[in-house]
C-alpha cells in the first residue's frame, strides 16, 4: 500500500474517533474560499451537482408519497404489503399501528432513506457514473433539512424540491473524500485533485496545520461563474482578544460610591476609550466580583447602527450607488434575444439554428449583471462583518431590539432601505460570533417603546410620530435631542433589568455609566471604598 494512501486511511479513522468529542465542545467554523477549476473540472461538477439534486428530490418525493399512502385508509394494508423493507424485521402489516407507523415517517429514519437512495442507483444506471459518497452526501443535506425541520419548526420551513433554474449548483464532501490541503492546493475525490483556491495567510496557515480535522467541504458555484469551497473544521484556537474583558484601569474605585448591590453610579471622562456603560456582576454566595462592559444598539435607516453611547455608523446604501449601473445592464439584458428563441425562428433576424452565438449575448449579459449584484452584497457584508466584530471588541453583554423584519419588510416604503441596510445579516454575524467567543446577547421586546419613553421620568410620549427627531418631554419638560440615542440608551436599561432576571437572585448587578465631558477624566484607581476626588457624580437609581 503506498504511503499516501496509510496516511488517508490513519487520518479518517483519526477524524472518526475526535469528531465525536470535539463536535460537543467546539463550534463548527466554516473557511469560504475561491477555487479554480480546470475545463474538465467545471463540466464534472455540473454533471455530479445535477445528479446530487436529482438525488435530493426524488427521494424527497417517494418520501412523501411514503407518508400519504399511510393515511389513505383504503390502500394502507396493499401499501404496508408491499413496502414490508420498510418495517425493520416487522412480519405481519395488519399487526402495525399507524399512528406508530405516522410518528417513526415523522423522525428522521436514515435507514429508510438509505434503501431508497439503494433503489435509485439500481434503477438509474447513469448515477453509477458519480461518486456514490458526493451522492450521499446530497442524501445526507435532505436527512438534516428534516431533523431541522422537526426539531425546530419556528425557524425551519418543510424540505422543498430543488429547481435547477433557481438552486445554486452545489456539491457535499465528507471527511472520507477529502484527500488533504497543500499550501493553496486541495485535493477531494480523483476527478478534483490539485484545485488551487485563494485565502488570507492566516486562514491558510489554519487549514494545513488542522486539516485533519475538517469534517465536510462543500463546493458551490454562484450566478456570476465564481467557485467557492468551503472547509467545516471545528474551532480549535480560541481569539484572546474576543476573551479579554474590555474594562479600563480605574473603574473599581467606585464601589465604594455605591449604597447597594444594584446602585447605580453616573460619572464623565474626556478619554473616548473609556466612555460606556459596565456592570459589576457579584456573586452573593462567594462575594466574587465580575466587570463585563455593555452597550444598548437601536437600528436605523440613515444611520444603520446608534449605540447607547452615542456612537453612529454610518449607512452605505450600497444598492443605491449601483442603481444607476445595474440599471443600464437590465435594459441590455432585456433587449438580448434568448436562445430558445433563436432556434425557434422568433428573432426579427435570421440565425442558423446550429450557430454557437445563438443566445450567447444574453448570457454575458446576465453574467455582468450577477458581477454587479455580487459586488453589492460582498460591500455589505463585508462592512456588517467588520461592524459585528467592533461590536464583539468591545462589549461583554449586548443588548439588540427584536425587530421584526420581515414584517417590516411589507412596508414598501421602507423595504428597499432596509434590505439594503442589511439588519437581519448583521444580528445574525453578531449571535455567530457571541456563541464563539462567550459574550451575551439579550433581545428586547419588538413591542417595548425605546423611541417614545423620556430618559428622566420614564414617561411614554404617545403623540410622537416617525417624522419627530427631537422633541420635549410634555411631562418633566425634558429636551430629547437625538431620537436614536435615547432609543438606544432605553434598550440599555431594559437590557440590563433582563440581564438581571437571568441572572437569578443569586448575583447583585450594578452599574457604572461614564459619559463624555471635556476637561474630566477618569481617576486613577484607589482603594475600594474611597470617593474619587473632582468627579462628578451622581447616585440615581435610574435602573
Amino acid at each position: 500500500m503506498a504511503k499516501s494512501a496509510r496516511h488517508n486511511i490513519q487520518r479518517q479513522k483519526h477524524n472518526q474517533s475526535t469528531h465525536k468529542s470535539l463536535g460537543k465542545k467546539f463550534p463548527r467554523v466554516g473557511k469560504k474560499c475561491q477555487v479554480y477549476l480546470t475545463a474538465e473540472q467545471k463540466h464534472r461538477f455540473a454533471n455530479d451537482a445535477g445528479k446530487c439534486r436529482f438525488v435530493y428530490n426524488n427521494i424527497l418525493s417517494r418520501h412523501n408519497d411514503y407518508y400519504n399512502q399511510l393515511l389513505d385508509e383504503e390502500n394502507r394494508l396493499e401499501f404496508l404489503a408491499e413496502c414490508e423493507w420498510q418495517f425493520k424485521g416487522i412480519a405481519k402489516p395488519e399487526e402495525i399501528r399507524v399512528d406508530e407507523k405516522l410518528e417513526e415517517i415523522s423522525a428522521v429514519n436514515e435507514h429508510a432513506f438509505k434503501l431508497i437512495f439503494n433503489d435509485l442507483k439500481k434503477e438509474f444506471d447513469w448515477l453509477a457514473e458519480a461518486n456514490q459518497k458526493v451522492l450521499w452526501g446530497a442524501a445526507q443535506n435532505l436527512i438534516k433539512a428534516f431533523t431541522n425541520f422537526f426539531e425546530h419548526p419556528e425557524s425551519f420551513g418543510y424540505p422543498k424540491r430543488k429547481k435547477k433554474k433557481v438552486v445554486l449548483l452545489k456539491c457535499t464532501f465528507n471527511s472520507q473524500c477529502f484527500t488533504g490541503i497543500y499550501g493553496n492546493r486541495v485535493n477531494l475525490t480523483k476527478d478534483y485533485q490539485d484545485m488551487r483556491f485563494d485565502c488570507s495567510k492566516s486562514d491558510m496557515r489554519y487549514l494545513n496545520k488542522y486539516q485533519d480535522y475538517i469534517q465536510f467541504t462543500t463546493m458551490s458555484k454562484t450566478k456570476s461563474g465564481k467557485y467557492f469551497i468551503s472547509f467545516n473544521v471545528g474551532d480549535f484556537l480560541p481569539n484572546l482578544k474576543y476573551q479579554q474583558n474590555r474594562i479600563p484601569d480605574g473603574i473599581a474605585c467606585y464601589t465604594g460610591l455605591m449604597k447597594d448591590e444594584n446602585d447605580f453610579v453616573e460619572v464623565v471622562s474626556d478619554d473616548d476609550d473609556k466612555i460606556g456603560t459596565y456592570l459589576m456582576v457579584t456573586d452573593k454566595e462567594t462575594g466574587e466580583i465580575t466587570w463585563r462592559r455593555a452597550t444598548g444598539y437601536d437600528r436605523g435607516i440613515k444611520d444603520k447602527l446608534i449605540s447607547s453611547d452615542g456612537e453612529k455608523v454610518l449607512n452605505n446604501h450600497y444598492l443605491k450607488k449601483h442603481e444607476k449601473k445595474l440599471a443600464h445592464l437590465q435594459r441590455m439584458f432585456s433587449k438580448k434575444q434568448p436562445r430558445s428563441a433563436a432556434y425557434n425562428g422568433k428573432c426579427d433576424f435570421e440565425i442558423p439554428k446550429n450557430s454557437p452565438c445563438a443566445g450567447r449575448n444574453r448570457e454575458k449579459c446576465r453574467v455582468k449583471m450577477a458581477k454587479e449584484y455580487e459586488t453589492v452584497s460582498n460591500i455589505r457584508e463585508n462592512d456588517n462583518r467588520q461592524m459585528s466584530v467592533q461590536m464583539l471588541l468591545k462589549n461583554d453583554v449586548i443588548f439588540l431590539e427584536d425587530l421584526n423584519i420581515t414584517g417590516m419588510m411589507k412596508n414598501h416604503c421602507l423595504a428597499a432601505a432596509i434590505a439594503d441596510a442589511g439588519w437581519g445579516q448583521s444580528d445574525e454575524f453578531v449571535e455567530q460570533g457571541a456563541k464563539r467567543y462567550g459574550r451575551t446577547v439579550i433581545r428586547v421586546g419588538r413591542f417595548y417603546p425605546s423611541s417614545r419613553l423620556c430618559p428622566v421620568c420614564g414617561h411614554k410620549h404617545e403623540g410622537l410620530e416617525l417624522s419627530d427627531r427631537a422633541w420635549v418631554c410634555p411631562h418633566c419638560g425634558h429636551v430629547v435631542d437625538d431620537r436614536d440615542v435615547n432609543a438606544a440608551e432605553n434598550i440599555l436599561k431594559e437590557g440590563i433589568e433582563l440581564y438581571r432576571d437571568m441572572l437569578g437572585d443569586r448575583y447583585a448587578v450594578a452599574v457604572v455609566r461614564i459619559k463624555r465631558q471635556v476637561g474630566l477624566s477618569l481617576p486613577d484607581q484607589k482603594p475600594v471604598g474611597e470617593a474619587p476626588v473632582g468627579e462628578s457624580v451622581n447616585q440615581e437609581a435610574v435602573l
